[in-house]
Parts: C-alpha cells; sequence; structure tokens
C-alpha cells in the first residue's frame, strides 16, 4: 500500500512540473505566475479580456528584464496596447511602454528595493480598428547584487546568504548580538581562539580570548 502511494506522489509531481503556466488574471490581486527565463504568451482584446496581470518574486537588488513582443490577434492589425512593471500596490515602478503594430517589442527594466512580487500588466487600449493582440514575454532575472537576507550585504559577499547579521570584521553579515563588529560564532566558526569568531559575544568591549580562560578581562 505504501509503495503506491509512494509512485501516485511521485506521478502527480511529475504532472505538476510538466504542466504549462496559468493564463494571466484580470486584475493585480489575482496576477499568475511568471518564471525567470521562461517565455509565457497571451492575448488581450479591449473588446473583451483587455487586461493581463503577471508576477514574479524578486530579492532585493535583483534586476528583472521582461520582453514583450506583440503581434495582431486578427489580419486587420491596427492594435494598440501598453505595459508596465508595478509594485504589490500597483505604483509604477517601468513603463507605461506602448506596443503598436508598428511598435512590436518592448522590455521594462527595473531593479528591486525589496524581496516581494513585481507585477505586469499588459493592456489593450480602444484603436482604430483591431483592438486584440496576441503577446510574448519573458522575464529574466540578473542576481549579480542580490541580497537575500535584506540585511545589506549583496550574496557574493555575505558570509551568512540567509541570516540577517551586521558583523563587518570576522565575517561579513552574520549575527553579531553584541554589535562589536565580530560575528557570534557557530558549528561552521569557531569562536577565538580556536577560530575568529566572538569570544565574548555578550560583551562589545572584547572578542578575544587570548589566555584560553573564557572570562571577561576586567580593566
Amino acid at each position: 500500500m505504501r509503495i503506491r502511494v509512494c509512485l501516485a506522489i511521485l506521478v502527480a509531481s511529475m504532472l505538476l512540473n510538466l504542466a504549462p503556466l496559468a493564463a494571466a488574471d484580470d486584475n493585480l490581486a489575482s496576477s499568475e505566475l511568471m518564471q525567470d527565463g521562461q517565455s509565457v504568451n497571451e492575448n488581450v482584446d479591449y473588446e473583451g479580456d483587455k487586461e493581463d496581470w503577471w508576477k514574479i518574486y524578486v530579492f532585493t537588488g535583483d534586476v528583472l528584464t521582461v520582453a514583450i513582443s506583440s503581434s495582431a490577434t486578427g489580419w486587420d492589425g491596427g492594435y494598440t496596447g501598453n505595459v508596465k512593471l508595478t509594485d504589490p500596490s500597483g505604483g509604477t515602478l517601468a513603463g507605461e511602454n506602448s506596443i503598436t503594430d508598428d511598435s512590436s517589442f518592448t522590455s521594462l527594466v527595473t531593479t528591486a528595493a525589496f524581496a516581494g512580487w513585481i507585477h505586469l500588466r499588459v493592456y489593450s487600449e480602444d484603436s482604430w480598428f483591431e483592438d486584440g493582440f496576441d503577446y510574448s514575454l519573458t522575464p529574466t532575472i540578473n542576481k549579480y547584487n542580490r541580497d537575500s537576507d535584506d540585511d545589506g550585504f549583496i550574496d557574493s559577499d555575505d558570509d551568512c546568504d540567509y541570516v540577517i547579521g551586521t558583523s563587518t570584521n570576522d565575517r561579513l553579515g552574520c549575527i553579531d548580538s553584541d554589535s562589536d563588529g565580530y560575528s557570534d560564532g557557530d558549528s561552521a566558526w569557531a569562536a577565538h581562539p580556536n577560530g575568529d569568531a566572538d569570544a565574548f559575544p555578550s560583551e562589545s568591549s572584547q572578542w578575544r580570548d587570548s589566555d584560553r580562560d573564557l572570562s571577561i578581562s576586567m580593566h
């Protein structure tokens, strides 16, 4: 019985991974997911589904670029639309860029000032002729300056990528309980004299235990 259950879970997981991304929704609150490097294709039409919303998760310091190309849904052409990136409250981060028959490609770029969702709106305007258009969008995230734990140290410099910390002397961006610049010791980073971490993490005036007596020196 357990084998059957495990096999069922495995098959379901494989099917979920193969499933296509859902279609975009019509408002910010129900934005559908975009994934880094994966293209999605949809369409909008002012006479019907005139607005699509997408979202993608970013971390502080990420640079998000979304490339958008478009083409007329019908053979008549004449469409006009616009695209923009917004924060979770709908405030514009990049755009609004126009896309038309004459200018069918554009890209939007923004640098994340926070960790969270960035949204993309695609909108069909009431044009002089054919309102509907198909579009393809591809989001890419440059992670070079990412700060995963949002502590002010980018991941390439941060010695504790996923732990908020302020240490600056022995390690960068790790927990420093007494704010003396030296990080608290842990299983991978021993305290002085066996390592370089703070021997006295609760005493800001001392961080070395040169005589190995585990005692704070009194001055």
